[in-house]
């Protein structure tokens, strides 16, 4: 989720050998999910090399199922920026149709909200601090995109699938269940977290954290407290899910809870305070993001780079700052560029053509270095851009 849409965007024949190595143990993943009761369908392993599980803890481990649909979702991206069919029809499109199968025999159907909804029960987020709840918002919203993508594929003869499969997969994704907490007006991280109590942080030493190396498990899962970015990652993949004026609610709701206790957090909020034009939080996030091992900041360092994060510096720059996305097959590109830079630009390569994004504090100009004209969305206007530079004011 962090370091493949760099490849994805730069590197799209990489990105291709890392996709093709969840395709080459995807028989594991298979034995895996008969493993854990259900018949039909894979079930990726948290941790491996060999396919096999190894994650120990399996609360913080195994439990986060939604592994199936970070892996579905990439395959998907990869589609997206690249249009490479013949990946999806040799490899891809197994991938995304086993791990969605999972789905239909791991959840089950509830009234809720006087409505037959699909739910799922007992899992973990990317949150490892909230753990084995029942419907984590960022799981179920993965999981709905990884169903109705396999129906898509089955539809569009990219594999083999009877139309009563496909019919359960779109049904299962439209009617996925996604929390909501009326009373805060908040999108909600699962089913039990909103009615915890809140962590005491008034009285937690500076020197306390991390919390999972001071405290035991259990007393960090039954507080409203996160390690890291959660429904917000969610809403960081799906910008088009939510209004600007839900986003913030949720972004001030879930700040003072996070302690940024896993490096990978701090970069899905420098994201998302660019989209709210909260610049100088964005830039300060982003900071933390970029200079995380030179200064050490988890207090870590000895033990190596956090190399997913040095993928979270590449997404605050294109997601945050350059707000870039792809939606109903175009690309975005909106300039939240802070007072602090005076110019960002970088390249990107998207279906066959090489793309030069260059944002200043007055201009978003975009053009194709190679290939053909393309339809993408700049600063919110639809424009056709060609080798000659297209310029938006901000």
């Amino acid at each position: 989720m962090y370091m493949l849409p760099f490849f994805i965007y730069t590197q799209p024949q990489m990105a291709k050998q890392l996709l093709h190595y969840r395709y080459s143990i995807l028989p594991q993943a298979r034995q895996r999910a008969r493993d854990l009761g259900v018949t039909k369908g894979a079930l990726y392993a948290w941790r491996t090399i060999n396919g096999e599980e190894a994650s120990a803890y399996f609360p913080a481990g195994t439990a986060q199922y939604h592994i199936n649909a970070d892996i579905a979702h990439t395959i998907k991206l990869y589609f997206e920026v690249t249009d490479d069919q013949d990946f999806l029809r040799e490899q891809g499109a197994a991938v995304v149709l086993e791990t969605a199968r999972f789905w239909l025999q791991f959840g089950g159907w509830e009234k809720r909200d006087g409505k037959q909804q699909f739910c799922l029960y007992k899992v973990t987020g990317p949150d490892e601090y909230t753990a084995l709840v029942d419907n984590n918002y960022y799981t179920n919203r993965m999981a709905k995109e990884n169903m109705a993508f396999a129906a898509w594929l089955i539809k569009q003869g990219y594999i083999d699938g009877d139309t009563d499969e496909q019919a359960q997969l779109a049904r299962a994704s439209e009617a996925m269940y996604l929390p909501y907490d009326a009373t805060n007006q908040v999108t909600a991280q699962d089913d039990n977290s909103p009615k915890m109590p809140l962590w005491p942080f008034a009285t937690t030493a500076a020197t306390q954290y991390p919390l999972l190396l001071h405290y035991h498990p259990l007393m960090i899962y039954r507080h409203r407290v996160n390690k890291q970015a959660d429904t917000l990652l969610a809403e960081m993949l799906f910008p088009e899910d939510q209004s600007q004026e839900q986003l913030a609610r949720d972004y001030d709701y879930y700040e003072p809870i996070t302690t940024h206790d896993s490096s990978l957090s701090r970069s899905i909020f420098s994201i998302l305070a660019s989209r709210l034009d909260r610049r100088d939080k964005a830039y300060s996030y982003y900071m933390d993001t970029s200079l995380m091992d030179l200064v050490d900041l988890q207090g870590n360092a000895k033990d190596g780079l956090h190399e997913a994060n040095l993928g979270g510096s590449w997404l605050g720059l294109t997601y945050g700052f350059a707000g870039m996305y792809v939606a109903a097959g175009k690309l975005h590109i909106t300039n939240h560029l802070p007072q602090e830079i005076n110019q960002l630009s970088y390249r990107l390569r998207f279906r066959g053509r090489v793309l030069e994004v260059q944002l200043t504090q007055d201009s978003t100009q975009v053009q194709v270095v190679s290939g053909t004209p393309l339809m993408m969305v700049v600063d919110g206007r639809e424009v056709e851009v060609t080798s000659g530079t297209i310029a938006n004011g901000r």
